[in-house]
């Protein structure tokens, strides 16, 4: 039910009235299997998944140019890009 880049993309792309239903159904801890699956269904279908997925591709190519270009030691850069591959790699 958190208000996410992912819900703020998705409501700024949704027609309104669809925009609306999510907001009140968005952290509702009695919502049905439906209902779930509406949710879902309409935040991907806006694109906010897609959207949020190039953000982070974009952001991590930043980050990995800047340790490859930062002054620090090679051990302090292989953790580095390390860690930038672990907090974005997805489990399926």
């Amino acid at each position: 039910g958190k208000r996410t880049v992912l819900i703020a993309l998705a409501n700024s792309r949704l027609p309104a009235h669809v925009s609306r239903i999510v907001d009140e159904l968005l952290g509702d801890p009695e919502l049905d299997d439906t209902q779930i699956g509406m949710l879902r269904t309409a935040i991907t279908d806006s694109g906010a998944v897609d959207a949020v997925e190039e953000m982070i591709t974009h952001n991590v190519t930043l980050a990995r140019q800047a340790i490859a270009d930062a002054p620090i030691a090679s051990s302090a850069r292989t953790q580095l890009l390390e860690l930038a591959e672990t907090v974005t790699r997805r489990i399926a």
